[in-house]
């Protein structure tokens, strides 16, 4: 047998372990034309989270007499996919809150007013088998444009300038949809992207206010730890839900490293929220601003990506309307 080089033995080695990354999310931006005025409230996740899940329950559900998480259409109804999901795994079943296969990314301007002729533009990234629904999703807004958008009485009709594929881990940004016409674009999510390498001196800037809940009590000053231990649970169900990955990593371990990750400083404020349930308002303190944290030693890989995944799901309470997003500097 002819010995080999190292090199050689090396190249063949990755060769051979080396695997397909696998798709996880999309991230899709629309940008939205007005036609005339719109009026939108202060927080425009919800108005546009209620659209959208609007519009798709009109669209698609024939069955209104039960609910949705015991329709036997469940996980083949757009609306009751996204937007009211039931677990078909025995080890999710007992979740209180089965998580939804999708996060909002609202506008962060503080308009409030649109006029005609201006842009509205917000992303709804999508895990797993969620992606199929891509095309259902910019009809439902395509049906949406003729009704408008914005407060109720107040709302603008819109046309989609652009709908873009996104990856913010790579900076890539593709056309999907423009002027009624598809176009072909491979920008996806995969699992790699998402162990983009951070410092250990960073920083979490949350984009929208977020809420973190423990013993029916608001997380009013967060350690990495409270951090890690909601971005470890929806990192772990999401994937295992809708990805069909099975998530291996020893999360005890990975909480011992977390909780050596410092808080260097705070700058986080609270903001009063007012949310209607069942016909009743009711108040809800959220938390926004930034932290930043320094490890003592190289962030793991494992701890990297479900930071990073965090990005994409959001973290807390209500992020389907938006609220716990945030950026890794």
């Amino acid at each position: 047998m002819i010995p080999m080089t190292t090199s050689l033995q090396k190249i063949m080695n990755s060769c051979i372990t080396k695997k397909k990354p696998t798709e996880i999310a999309r991230w899709i931006t629309f940008e939205l034309e007005f036609l005339n005025n719109a009026v939108f409230p202060a927080w425009k996740g919800r108005v546009i989270r209620g659209a959208v899940g609007n519009i798709l329950k009109k669209l698609f559900c024939d069955v209104r007499i039960q609910e949705c998480e015991n329709c036997p259409k469940n996980r083949l109804c757009p609306y009751g996919f996204l937007f009211r999901p039931s677990s078909q795994y025995l080890f999710l079943k007992n979740l209180k809150y089965f998580p939804k296969p999708f996060s909002l990314k609202p506008p962060l301007e503080k308009e409030r007013v649109y006029k005609k002729g201006s842009t509205l533009k917000f992303s709804i990234v999508l895990f797993g088998q969620a992606i199929s629904y891509i095309g259902v999703l910019i009809s439902a807004i395509q049906s949406l444009c003729l009704i408008g958008i914005g407060k109720k009485e107040k709302r603008g009709k819109f046309r989609i300038r652009a709908v873009y594929l996104e990856n913010p881990f790579r900076n890539k940004k593709e056309v999907l949809f423009e002027n009624g016409t598809y176009y072909k674009t491979k920008t996806s999510i995969t699992d790699s992207d998402i162990e983009r390498k951070i410092r250990k001196d960073f920083k979490i800037t949350f984009l929208t206010p977020f809420r973190l809940i423990r013993e029916n009590s608001l997380v009013a000053d967060p350690d990495f730890q409270d951090l890690f231990s909601f971005m470890s649970r929806k990192y772990s169900n999401i994937l295992q839900a809708y990805c069909g990955l099975v998530v291996k990593e020893d999360f005890s371990k990975l909480k011992e490293f977390a909780q050596g990750i410092q808080k260097i400083s705070s700058n986080l404020r609270k903001m009063l929220f007012i949310y209607t349930k069942n016909g009743k308002k009711y108040q809800e303190y959220y938390l926004i601003g930034d932290i930043h944290f320094y490890s003592p030693s190289k962030l793991k890989k494992r701890i990297r990506r479900i930071i990073n995944f965090g990005i994409l799901s959001n973290i807390g309470k209500r992020t389907t309307f938006g609220h716990g997003w945030y950026r890794v500097e």
